[in-house]
C-alpha cells in the first residue's frame, strides 16, 4: 500500500493531554507522519472522533470528583494536501467540534469551527521502501473566541478557537519492509502570546502497521505528548504570581491499536482507539479516556 498512509495514522486519535481550546487542532494530530505524503497529486481525509473526560487526577493519582464534572467532544476534521512540486507538499487542516462542559454550574454547549492549520513539508528523503521529511506550518486565529453562554463570555479553553496564531515544526519518516512499515515522529507547538497564552507542545510517536489480509492492515502506535503550564494575565485563583495556570500542563503515554480496510490503491477506511497507558497532570485536571476515530481517505493520482 506504500507509506502515504502515515498523514492519515498519526491523527487517528485525539490528543491524551486535556485540550487547549475546545475545537482546536493539535500539533500531535497533525505534524507525526507527514513523511507519508509520498503518492503526489491530491489527497483527503474526513475524520470523526468521539471523547469522553470524567474522571480527576492530581498528578498521577485519581482524586475524587464530587461535582461530576466531564467533558464530551464528537469533533471532524477534513484534510487536503497537495504535492505542487516534487517533494513539496501543501497541507489544509479544518476542525470543527461539538463539546459539552458538565459541572456543578451546570452543562456548556459549545460548537464551532476551531483553528485552521496550513503546512509545508519538504521530503528530504524519498525513495522505494523509506522516507522522511521535515515540517513546518502555522495555526490561524480563525476559530471563535467570544462564545457565551447565559449572557456570559466563556473561558478560553471552552472556546472554539485560540485566538493567536501559532507556530508548528515537525520530523518524521517511515520505514517500509513487507507487509511491515515503521515510522516515528517528533513536533514542536510554540504558542504566541495573549491574555491568556496556552503551554508550548512536545510531541512523539513511534508506530507499526502490518498486512494482515488481503486490504486489511493492522496497526499500533505508542504517542508522547507533554505541554507547559499556561500562562494568563489576570490574576484569579489558580493563577501563580508568575501568571502560569495552577491546573494546566503534563504530560501523557498512550498506545492506539487499529484496523484499516483498503478496497483500492485510493481508497482506506480506518478504525481506532487511543488508550491512556501513564499521565502526569499538574495541579487537578480532568484526565483523558479512550478516543474513538472513524476515517475516510482519497488519493487522486496524477495521470
Amino acid at each position: 500500500m506504500g507509506i502515504l498512509w502515515l498523514l492519515w495514522a498519526a491523527s487517528a486519535g485525539a490528543n491524551m493531554l486535556p485540550p487547549r481550546a475546545a475545537g482546536e487542532v493539535q500539533a500531535r494530530a497533525l505534524a507525526p507522519g507527514l513523511a507519508g505524503l509520498s503518492g503526489g497529486g491530491l489527497g483527503g481525509r474526513l475524520s470523526v472522533r468521539y471523547a469522553m473526560r470524567d474522571r480527576l487526577m492530581a498528578g498521577s493519582s485519581a482524586v475524587s470528583n464530587p461535582s461530576g464534572e466531564r467533558v464530551e467532544t464528537l469533533s471532524f476534521a477534513a484534510v487536503g494536501d497537495w504535492e505542487f512540486v516534487p517533494r513539496w507538499t501543501a497541507v489544509a487542516v479544518v476542525p470543527y467540534s461539538s463539546n459539552r462542559f458538565r459541572s456543578a454550574a451546570g452543562d456548556v454547549d459549545v460548537r464551532g469551527v476551531g483553528d485552521v492549520t496550513f503546512l509545508v513539508r519538504w521530503a528530504a528523503l524519498k525513495r522505494p521502501g523509506a522516507e522522511w521529511g521535515l515540517v513546518a506550518g502555522v495555526k490561524a486565529p480563525t476559530g471563535a473566541v467570544d462564545a457565551a453562554s447565559g449572557g456570559r463570555v466563556l473561558p478560553s479553553t471552552q472556546q472554539p478557537g485560540t485566538g493567536t496564531a501559532d507556530f508548528i515544526a515537525a520530523a518524521s519518516g517511515a520505514v517500509e519492509r513487507g507487509p511491515t512499515l515503521v515510522y516515528g515522529s517528533a513536533a514542536y507547538k510554540y504558542n504566541t502570546k495573549d491574555s491568556y497564552t496556552f503551554g508550548n507542545q512536545l510531541s512523539a510517536d513511534l508506530g507499526a502497521t502490518w498486512g494482515a489480509a488481503r486490504a486489511f492492515r493492522l496497526s499500533a502506535e505508542l504517542g508522547l505528548e507533554a505541554s507547559e503550564r499556561d500562562h494568563a494575565i489576570e490574576r484569579a485563583p489558580g493563577v501563580a504570581p508568575d501568571g502560569s495556570v495552577r491546573d494546566t500542563g503534563g504530560w501523557s503515554l498512550s498506545a492506539t491499536p487499529g484496523l484499516e480496510w483498503s478496497p483500492s490503491r485510493d481508497w482506506t477506511l480506518a478504525a481506532s482507539v487511543r488508550l491512556p497507558v501513564c499521565q502526569y497532570l499538574n495541579g487537578v485536571q480532568l484526565a483523558a479516556g479512550p478516543t474513538f476515530a472513524l476515517e475516510t481517505r482519497v488519493r487522486f493520482r496524477r495521470r
